[in-house]
């Protein structure tokens, strides 16, 4: 039989509390060396929010919020980027918003939006037509 581990840094998790968080005390932020308070982590896979999730074998796995649990089918990381990266070119084509990367600086993600001139927008302000925002996501595997 396995021990439960942090989703953080992997070690085995022996408190009751830590086991039912999912964290350690230290990565939990509540107690140990660590001076600053770290939230739980969530990941995020091109724009849906996902949970980290154990399951009893202490393995990771994600579930897309509000789906059931039973019927995530496992895909590997090469697989979920070719998925995500799918999923942005469709709303690209289809002039929807879509997420495309993190700001370097303030670690928020980048939302490119429609404007109404035919172009996009960025959620810093930022204007370019719809070829060279094209031109762009191909160049750096984006779509």
């Amino acid at each position: 039989m396995s021990r439960p581990t942090c989703k953080r840094c992997g070690r085995t998790l022996k408190d009751p509390v830590s086991i039912a968080r999912g964290l350690g005390p230290v990565c939990a932020g509540s107690g140990g060396s660590s001076s600053r308070r770290r939230p739980p982590r969530t990941r995020d896979r091109s724009g849906a929010r996902y949970e980290a999730v154990a399951n009893g074998s202490g393995q990771l796995r994600l579930f897309a919020q509000g789906s059931d649990p039973d019927e995530t089918v496992k895909m590997s990381k090469r697989a979920r980027i070719a998925a995500a990266k799918e999923r942005r070119r469709l709303r690209f084509q289809r002039r929807r918003a879509f997420q495309c990367g993190l700001n370097g600086r303030t670690r928020e993600p980048v939302v490119f939006s429609p404007s109404s001139e035919g172009g996009w927008t960025n959620t810093e302000g930022y204007t370019t037509s719809h070829a060279a925002l094209e031109k762009y996501l191909r160049r750096y595997g984006w779509i």
